[in-house]
């Protein structure tokens, strides 16, 4: 494989010159093959393992992992553009108090530990006393990156059922007023 070589592009690469050799043994091209794939990787694993025996089950397995490949290339791209967004948000505030992940640490809860009710677990401060659904700490948190936009994706796009959700009962005030005595 050459550097920066996906497994898709190798195997469609290795394809196309198998089909350029007239005669070829099968157990030579598997050598060539894991010769040329990275050692270490699952897909090397998986081949010393269990060799294939048809150039079929080669390339049926090949495509499994060159999709697991692809879904990991995917996902690391995907936080390295959470972190360059951080980055990018905090700006000054990254420089003066150090790396991003410091700013986005949940703050210790300040109850005593003893005194916490325990069967409730919030997961985000790995802590007991409250519930994930009503931290606040957390809620916080989701409300600022909404408003700088790094959840657009779990926002809903209909316009209507956003507008309504915002102004729902605005016509009408959260809690009533005592009457006025004349």
């Amino acid at each position: 494989m050459q550097e920066n070589e996906s497994l898709r592009e190798f195997v469609k690469r290795f394809g196309q010159a198998v089909l350029q050799v007239e005669a070829y043994s099968m157990d030579a091209v598997l050598q060539i093959f894991k010769r040329n794939i990275c050692p270490g990787t699952p897909f090397f694993e998986s081949l010393a393992k269990k060799p294939p025996t048809k150039m079929d089950d080669l390339f049926r397995r090949t495509s499994k992992y060159s999709m697991l490949e692809d879904d990991m290339r995917a996902a690391t791209q995907q936080i390295l553009v959470f972190g360059q967004a951080i980055q990018k948000w905090c700006g000054k505030k990254c420089q003066t108090f150090g790396p991003a992940k410091a700013l986005w640490w949940p703050e210790p809860l300040r109850a005593d530990p003893s005194k916490r009710d325990h069967s409730k677990k919030c997961v985000y401060h790995k802590k007991h006393g409250h519930t994930t659904e009503t931290c606040r700490s957390l809620h916080y948190l989701v409300e600022k990156l909404i408003r700088v936009g790094h959840l657009k994706q779990y926002l809903r796009s209909d316009a209507r059922s956003s507008d309504a959700s915002r102004n729902h009962n605005s016509g009408t005030p959260r809690f009533q007023l005592p009457p006025k005595p004349l």
